[in-house]
Parts: structure tokens; C-alpha cells; sequence
């Protein structure tokens, strides 16, 4: 039955009456085991008339199996696969199983699950519903939420439903989903679910009041907790309900029911429960193999008892109750499941799920069903990714009688661990296998220190890595000093990263670069990164070395392409460990090109926003900050900095600007490339409207000596606009003449737009303010064509009218004080404070000091 539920109903009825209508749109339903999801969904798929219901539920016996889910959507539709273009139909046909190939890239295998939907809903409207999410393996589940937040104009509808995150954590794969939380029933409600369940005898009021109670509205536990109770329990409650959870007392529920089935019953159950498939021949063919239901009554029985239903697939009641048929049965039981299932399961087709069932059938340790494991692992990695991998590994270290080899798997489950984005599984491993000391062992014990995050002490670690593999592996040795200089770098400090650098041995005079950009300087090392630079295939171990380079030198279009190709390749071989790094510098080479949109797609760690956009209130980038600080350590700091003086600088709150780019700049030493030139920059436009020309040139010379090795238009654009912030004289309109030619001729529509915005404010200082206005306007429209709104909602500018001692005087005016006060401040009479705010008053169109307060 279904009681009320009138808000869930509602927003149901919505999403299919927007799929109904041409449109499209996705939900999740969260809430605890058994509050009435199942239901809900189940009362969707009953109103989708004249819709495709396309249905598939987690099953945890799958999690470990990369894009099972996915392939009970898609595989059924080899038709539709045959239509999607040839990168997206290869990409999903190797996902899976359906052919050979390269690993596939996810985002590719995404477009192709969403232009499989698209084309089904040509026909008619499409309504996927998602159970269980929590048991989905992970490629499916990022599969899926990528294609719910990318739905178009076309009629599909998602649904999806996972435990509440009491119980199972947050679920990031669905984030940006909205959700729809499903509470429990009132206790009204719950009196009548009660009513309508069959008891083995009376219930006793106090019985029926405390099952309520205990039940808080669960409408499964209400259901079912009844089942399982004996006559005297139910009239007297004595021992009725242990402190165990609501699912656990289900679970307890259905182990009850299950145990008073006949053995035939239980062993088709538990063959149906190991099977993740759900494919009703493949069940009965291992039952067959068995011998557990000679005469075929098995699935009647259970048929007429609602536990389970062998018509077109196999399903259960409950997902809970497959859960308590599996966890309920003896070790041996499942074996022989697992064994049967094994031996029906071709190993031609599906010969990975074939050797995981081995695995699951092995007694103890079997060197012969551990060696298909690791053997499969890496197909499994070429489908799945590296958390595939994991699993596979993880299984055959547990199966291999070799204390050696045993050790080795571990290690390498620890490694597939670490670069599917999950340390402390990877730890867990690494200690398993830390028995057998190897170079391996000692190499990913320091990955794992910097994944922990950037202290001080990975970079070393690394190094000393890197310096015993040297004499055997010079290739892994390469590619670890570089690991160790990539970790000294985000720790933030210059002087750990410049001991790091003098320490590698690259043995490559290609990449000498890398490595005198922190003891030389960027003059020195810019041949070199060029170079580098320029290569069109550079290695996977100096690619984000390569970027990072183009990105430091305003090299825009080599950033450009060398961050979509980093982060395609952490995609497509689902590097876990280098994606975070691949969208960062992603969303921070778009960024820096004004592509807000495009930036903003990718993790919050994508440095600040240089063009100024204004968010929708000054904490975001406060607290975009907060997450850079807590995420990168040293570099984060310095990065929310420059982020917090972008943001100050374009509401004309200079001094806190001032501060924030100080912040980020830090003292002197190897330049860091952006986030060197970026503060400074900042600093510049700061300290200039401030009238503090000390602090302005001290970040003007540490701009010019990047902007100089970068040597190109967007590079020295941008010094030309900071030296003539600090002229004084007429020069100034040609040095900013200078940058809007420069940077006009770049990517970098966000420094344009401020370039102009400067020049006018310069203009309107000089009293030309028809020149000003068509500058101002120009950078108006520059701005508002890449969504830059925060440069564009000041006032008509005061600053740029003033001289530096003219703006002291209006920021003490501000604060209340008296003119003999502010002359004592300045070292001036009272007389010439007067006489200055005449000509302030005069320039700003004000009569007050009431006027000028208002004004600023």
C-alpha cells in the first residue's frame, strides 16, 4: 500500500508531467532502508504511461564489478549502441564487454549512455529508475549522475534512490542532483500499516505502541518486523526488539522467514542472491548444476510466499532480503554458489565475472584461481578503472599461498587503491603487504604521504624513493623526482621546493627546466619550459609540469591544450589521484582566458577568478578559499588570497585587497609562476589607488621578471597596465594604451576588460570624460561577454579622480574624523586640509562632508 506520501507524490507527478511535455529532469529520493522508497519508485513506473520505464537496482554482490549497472541499461539496446558516434560507441562498447579497445575515457562513455537515452526517447518519453544507488558499482554510478546533470531538451526522466546519509555517507557521484528526502509515516499512519499486516496472533496494545515507537515511521520495519515474531512475543513482548537498528531488525526479519523455508527453497534464494546478473536461466542452470530443487517446486513456493519473482529477472521483495538470504548463509553454502555459478557463467563472454565467482567459491588459498584474478585485473582496470583493479588484486593477495607473491599483490591492490582516489583502503593493503619490504612498498608509502597531505616530509620521502630505484629503473625513478617536485611545490614553501629541486636527478636535459625555474628563475629556465611547452605528446609524468609552464608564461593557447589533454588522460584511465589536479588546472586555464562558464564545470580548486566576477554574495569567495586552504595547504592559501584581492579589488575595497595580495604573495624568492604574477598584479592595482607607491613597486618588480621571461603579448600586456598605475605623469595613458593593444590581441578577456576600466578611470581623472565613458563602456562590454560582472558594478570611479594624498584625506573624512585631526595624522595644517577638500568637493560634485561620506 501506499499512505499518503502526498509531497513525494506531487513532486513525482511533476517530473512526469515535465517528461510527458518534451523535457526533461532528474531526482533523488534519500531516506533510511525500508522508509518507502522501493515504493515510490514502484508508484512512478505505474503512472509513466505511454513512457519507456528502463529499471535497474544496486546489487551489492556487484559493487566490485565496473559498469555492471550500466550494462543491464545499455546492453539490451545493441541497435541504439550502433548509432552513437564512432568515439562514444567505442568507448561504451569496451566499457561494456561488448568489444576490444584502449581503456575508455569516462566523459566519452557518459555522452554515450545520455545519447543512448536521447535516442530511445525519439520514440517516446524515457523514465530510468535507479534503486539502490548505495550498492551500484562506482563506474556506473559516476556514469549515471554525469548524464543526470547533463539531460537536455529531450523527454528522459531520472530517478534515483539511495539510504539516507546517516547510514551510507554522502554519495558524490549524484551531487547536484536534486534530492528529495523521504521521511518516516506519523504515528497515525504507522496504526494503520500495522492493521493491514498479517500477525501470527493478538497483539498487545503496549506491543502495537512499542513496535510504533520503535519503528519511527518505518513503513518496511512495520511490515515486516510482525512477520518474524512468534504469538507469545506479540502478546506479551517480551524480548521483542533488541537495540539493534531498523534495518538490522528487517534484516533479522528476513533471516526468520528465510530459515522457515524448505532447503530447496533456501538454496534457489541464495543462487539467486550470489547471481548480480539477474538473469532467471543463468539461476536455474546453477541450481540445475546443484541438484537443490529436483523437482522444480522451488520457485512456486516462493513465488506464493512474495519473497521472489523468476519471471523476466530475477527480483526480490526487498533488496534487504537478498542481503539477509546471502549474509544468513553458511561459508560453505555460498562456496558451492559461487562454485555452480562459476561453471555456468561462459568464459568467453564474461570471464571476468566468471573468475570473480571462482574467487568467491575458494576455500583457502588457491594459487591457480589467484593468478586468473590478477590476470583479469587488468582487464577489469581497462573497463573499470583502477578501484576495478583493486578489487581483483585484493582478492587474489587473499588467495595466494605464497608469502611473497602474496605480498606483492597487496602492494599492487594498494597502489590500484591509491589511484582510484582512496588512501586509507590503500594503507590498509600497503600494511598487509608491508611484510615483504620492496622498493614498490616504500615508493607507494610515499604517495600515500603526500596524499595524506603536503607536509614537509612526502617531498623527501619521494626523493630517497626515487634514489634507490635510480640504479635499476630509471624510467620510475624519472617520473618519481618528479612526484617529489611536485609535492614540494604545493606545499607553498619556496625554500623546500628550491632543496627539492637541487636534489632531483632527471637525467634529461629536456627537463632541465623544470628544475632552474626554482633554483635559477623563470629567465633562466624559459628556453627550456618552451620547449617543453611546444611538445605536442608530452609524457604523462611532465605533462602537469608541461601545463603548469603555459600556463605561468600566458602561453593561453598551449594551456589551453595541454589541460584538456591532462584531464582527458586522468579520465580515461580513471586516475583518482591525478584528477583532482587535472580539473584544477583545467578550471584555472580557463579561468585565466575568461571562460567562467567552462572554468566552473571542474572542482572548486581552480585558483581565483582574475577577471572579478562577482559572485552571488562576497562569502562564496571566501569560502571557495576556506576549501582551497584546507585542500592544498600552502598553496591553497596563497590561492584563496589572490582570490579574496580579485574579489576586493573589483568592489573598490582596496585596503583589503592590499592585504589579501600581501597575503598571497608572500616574501621573495624562485617565483611561482601565476601565483606570483597573479598577487602581484593585484597588489599593484591596490596599492596604487591607495597612494602606496613602496608596496606597488616592490610587486611590480616581482611581476616584471615573469611577465619578462613570458615575452609575449598577454605577458607584457599586463606589466604595461601595472606600470602605468604608477605613473604620476602623462605616460600613463600611453602604458595603458600599451596593454589594451596587447591584451586585445589575447585570450585574456578578463585583463582586457580591466585594462580599459583603468585607462578610463585615468581619463576621467584628467577630466576627459567623453574619452572615459567610451572606455568604460568598452570594458563593460568586454566584461559582461564573459559574464565578468564584479569590475562592472561599481560606481563612476572616485579613486581615479583623486590624487593619493586627496584619497587619504576622503578615507579619514569617512571614518569621522575632524580636519585638525586629519592634519595631524597627514603632518598638515588644518588650513591645507581645508583647502584640499575644496578640490575634492569640486572633483567628486559634492558640498558636505554628509555628500562626500554618501558618496564613497
Amino acid at each position: 500500500m501506499l499512505l499518503d506520501r502526498g509531497p513525494e507524490r506531487a513532486a513525482l507527478d511533476d517530473l512526469l508531467i515535465t517528461v510527458r511535455a518534451g523535457d526533461s529532469g532528474a531526482l533523488f529520493l534519500r531516506g533510511e532502508c525500508g522508509i518507502g522508497k522501493t515504493t515510490l519508485l514502484n508508484w512512478a513506473a505505474g503512472r509513466a504511461t505511454g513512457c519507456r520505464v528502463i529499471r535497474i537496482a544496486g546489487v551489492e554482490a556487484e559493487r566490485e564489478l565496473a559498469f555492471a549497472a550500466l550494462h543491464r541499461i545499455c546492453a539490451p539496446e545493441p541497435d541504439r549502441l550502433a548509432r552513437l558516434p564512432g568515439p562514444q560507441r567505442e568507448a561504451l562498447q569496451v566499457a561494456l564487454g561488448l568489444g576490444a579497445g584502449d581503456p575508455p575515457d569516462r566523459f566519452l562513455i557518459g555522452l554515450g549512455v545520455l545519447g543512448l537515452l536521447t535516442d530511445l526517447a525519439q520514440e517516446r518519453p524515457v523514465v530510468c529508475l535507479v534503486d539502490d544507488v548505495q550498492w551500484l558499482d562506482r563506474a556506473s554510478a559516476q556514469v549515471l549522475g554525469f548524464v543526470a546533470r547533463r539531460l537536455g531538451d529531450g523527454p528522459v526522466a531520472m530517478l534515483f534512490a539511495a539510504r539516507g546519509p546517516e547510514v551510507d555517507g554522502e554519495l558524490p557521484d549524484l551531487a547536484g542532483v536534486p534530492e528529495l528526502p523521504i521521511a518516516g509515516l506519523s504515528d497515525d499512519e504507522a496504526r494503520r500499516v500495522l492493521a493491514a499486516t498479517d500477525h501470527p496472533g493478538p497483539v498487545d496494545d503496549r506491543v502495537l505502541d512499542r513496535l510504533i515507537a520503535e519503528c519511527r515511521g518505518n513503513p518496511l520495519a512495520l511490515a515486516e518486523l510482525p512477520r518474524g515474531f512468534t504469538p507469545a512475543e506479540l502478546a506479551g513482548g517480551f524480548g521483542l526488539l533488541g537495540p539493534a537498528s531498523v534495518p538490522r531488525r528487517i534484516q533479522q526479519s528476513y533471516r526468520r522467514q528465510v530459515a522457515a523455508l524448505p532447503p530447496a527453497a533456501r538454496a534457489v534464494l541464495l543462487v539467486a542472491a550470489a547471481d548480480p546478473t539477474g538473469d532467471p536461466v543463468l539461476v536455474w542452470r546453477a541450481v540445475a548444476r546443484l541438484g537443490a530443487d529436483p523437482d522444480g517446486t522451488a520457485a512456486a513456493e516462493l513465488g506464493a510466499n512474495g519473497l521472489a519473482d523468476f519471471d523476466a529477472g530475477v527480483r526480490f521483495r526487498h533488496p534487504l532480503l537478498r542481503s539477509a538470504v546471502y549474509q544468513s548463509a553458511a561459508p560453505e553454502d555460498r562456496r558451492r554458489a559461487h562454485a555452480a555459478l562459476a561453471e555456468v557463467t561462459d568464459a568467453a563472454t564474461d570471464p571476468d565475472r566468471r573468475a570473480w565467482h571462482r574467487a568467491q567459491a575458494a576455500a583457502g588459498p588457491d594459487e591457480e584461481v589467484a593468478a586468473e584474478l590478477e590476470q583479469r585485473a587488468d582487464q577489469a582496470a581497462s573497463r573499470g578503472g583502477p578501484a576495478a583493479a583493486a578489487a581483483f588484486l585484493e582478492r587474489a593477495a587473499g588467495l595466494t599461498p605464497d608469502p611473497v607473491r602474496r605480498g606483492r599483490r597487496f602492494v599492487q591492490a594498494a597502489r590500484a587503491e591509491h589511484r582510484a582516489g582512496r588512501p586509507q583502503a590503500a594503507s590498509r593493503l600497503l600494511a598487509m603487504g608491508s611484510t615483504v619490504p620492496s622498493d614498490d612498498a616504500d615508493l607507494l608509502r610515499a604517495h600515500l604521504a603526500v596524499a595524506a597531505g603536503p607536509g614537509r616530509d612526502a617531498p623527501g620521502l619521494l626523493v630517497r624513493a626515487a634514489d634507490r630505484l635510480r640504479p635499476t629503473n630509471a624510467a620510475l625513478a624519472r617520473t618519481t623526482y618528479l612526484d617529489a617536485l611536485r609535492a614540494a611545490w604545493h606545499t607553498g614553501d619556496q625554500a623546500l621546493v628550491r632543496e627539492v629541486a637541487e636534489a632531483v636527478r632527471l637525467d634529461d636535459p629536456r627537463l632541465d627546466g623544470l628544475v632552474l625555474r626554482h633554483t635559477a628563475g623563470f629567465a633562466a629556465a624559459g628556453p627550456g619550459l618552451r620547449a617543453l611547452i611546444a611538445d605536442p605528446s608530452p609524457a604523462d609524468d611532465v605533462l602537469w609540469f608541461a601545463c603548469s609552464a603555459a600556463i605561468d608564461l600566458f602561453d593561453d593557447d598551449a594551456a589551453d591544450r595541454l589541460s584538456a589533454e591532462y584531464l582527458r588522460r586522468a579520465r580515461a584511465t580513471g586516475d583518482q589521484a591525478a584528477l583532482p589536479r587535472a580539473r584544477s588546472l583545467r578550471a584555472t586555464a580557463l579561468a585565466l582566458t575568461g571562460d567562467f562558464t567552462g572554468s566552473g564545470r571542474h572542482l572548486p580548486a581552480a585558483g581565483p577568478n582574475p577577471g572579478g566576477r562577482n559572485p552571488a554574495d562576497r562569502g562564496t569567495a571566501d569560502e571557495l578559499g576556506d576549501e582551497l586552504a584546507d585542500a592544498w595547504a600552502g598553496r591553497g592559501e596563497q590561492t584563496c588570497g589572490w582570490a579574496r584581492a580579485v574579489r576586493a579589488n573589483g568592489d573598490g575595497r582596496y585596503a583589503e585587497a592590499l592585504d589579501a595580495a600581501r597575503s598571497a604573495l608572500g616574501p621573495g624568492g624562485p617565483e611561482r609562476g601565476h601565483l606570483t604574477w597573479g598577487p602581484a598584479f593585484e597588489l599593484v592595482v591596490a596599492a596604487a589607488h591607495l597612494g602606496e607607491p613602496v608596496a606597488a613597486k616592490e610587486a611590480l618588480d616581482r611581476l616584471a621578471e615573469l611577465t619578462q621571461a613570458g615575452g609575449v603579448d598577454g605577458a607584457l600586456g599586463l606589466e604595461a597596465c601595472a606600470r602605468a598605475l604608477l605613473d604620476d605623469g602623462p605616460g600613463a595613458e600611453g602604458g595603458f594604451r600599451e596593454a589594451v593593444a596587447r591584451l586585445g590581441r589575447t585570450r585574456k578577456k578578463g585583463f582586457l576588460a580591466r585594462a580599459h576600466l583603468h585607462l578610463g578611470e585615468w581619463l576621467w581623472g584628467q577630466g576627459r570624460q567623453a574619452q572615459a565613458g567610451e572606455q568604460l563602456r568598452l570594458a563593460a562590454e568586454v566584461g559582461e561577454s564573459i559574464g565578468m560582472s564584479g569590475f562592472g558594478t561599481r560606481p563612476t570611479p572616485v579613486n581615479g579622480l583623486l590624487s593619493g594624498q586627496e584619497a587619504r584625506i576622503v578615507r579619514l573624512v569617512r571614518d569621522g574624523l575632524s580636519n585638525a585631526e586629519i592634519g595631524a595624522r597627514l603632518y598638515l595644517s588644518p588650513r591645507t586640509v581645508e583647502w584640499h577638500l575644496g578640490k575634492i568637493f569640486g572633483k567628486l560634485g559634492v558640498t558636505s562632508r554628509h555628500q562626500l561620506r554618501a558618496r564613497v
